[in-house]
């Protein structure tokens, strides 16, 4: 082959607090690990990550009837606005919303265009983009999960795990606060981050090859590596092309871009 194109979406690369990466106690899992929440009946939990992914473990956590549960958020939790296309609005405001909106999921306006430009966000400075992509996917949680979880579930915001004790019936964890939690279980929905190391599919000796710069792999606008036969698309190349890149929205972008530079625009257009 003259070249291999990797997609591997977001799944290799879950972020995971130092303290909980650390610890290798298999009572502490990252969400995307979980087919199911039935297993923790009766037990107490800890949910760490102020997301949508950690908001809703915590409330699927409580309807499996887990003795407690408690949402352990670093900053705090946001509740996004009602904002998805299906809503009834007027004409007027219809026009308003698909203006302001053009892409459902990244917020906001104005900022929200360079989502739909890849080419115009990686003309950026490096470090401009790394602000604007953070906003534009700023953790945070449906509307819908509000009235369930809020008041229900306690949450504790401004804290982060320090210190994880395994002991045998128990997991003890150490907030920054200085206070401790006593619990059974614990699961991480903190995000994803790149990491060379989940490029699993490479060799160790061919992944230490793939340049990366502020965690994020360094790609061409082709989303060739520097492993000039390895492109990078989806999630990876979201440090340079901006956030369209983890989503079905980005595909054809980088299908397009990346068979041109392999010289396959005819056919593909066939």
């Amino acid at each position: 082959a003259r070249g291999a194109v990797l997609a591997l979406g977001v799944t290799p690369f879950p972020r995971v607090p130092g303290a909980l990466a650390a610890s290798c106690d298999p009572r502490i899992r990252i969400v995307l690990e979980r087919s199911g929440y039935e297993d923790l009946a009766g037990k107490r939990v800890v949910v760490v990550g102020a997301g949508n992914n950690g908001v809703e473990s915590a409330l699927l956590a409580h309807r499996a009837d887990a003795a407690s549960v408690e949402l352990l958020v670093r900053s705090r939790v946001r509740w996004f606005t009602e904002r998805e296309p299906h809503t009834p609005r007027g004409p007027v405001r219809q026009r308003l919303y698909d203006l302001a909106y053009p892409v459902v999921g990244f917020g906001p306006p104005p900022i929200n265009r360079f989502a739909i430009h890849p080419d115009a966000f990686a003309r950026l400075p490096h470090a401009a983009r790394m602000r604007i992509n953070a906003r534009l996917l700023r953790p945070g949680a449906a509307p819908w999960l509000r009235e369930h979880v809020e008041g229900v579930i306690p949450i504790s915001e401004g804290v982060e795990v320090t210190r994880v004790e395994s002991r045998s019936d128990e997991l003890l964890l150490s907030l920054g606060d200085g206070t401790t939690r006593a619990v059974d279980a614990c699961i991480v929905a903190c995000g994803f981050a790149f990491d060379r190391n989940g490029l699993t599919v490479l060799a160790p000796d061919l992944r230490r090859r793939i340049d990366v710069l502020d965690g994020w792999p360094v790609l061409d606008r082709a989303f060739r590596s520097s492993v000039p036969q390895i492109s990078l698309v989806g999630f990876p190349a979201e440090g340079r092309f901006g956030p369209l890149s983890r989503f079905v929205e980005g595909s054809e972008f980088a299908a397009v871009r990346v068979a041109e530079s392999l010289g396959g625009v005819r056919s593909l257009a066939a």
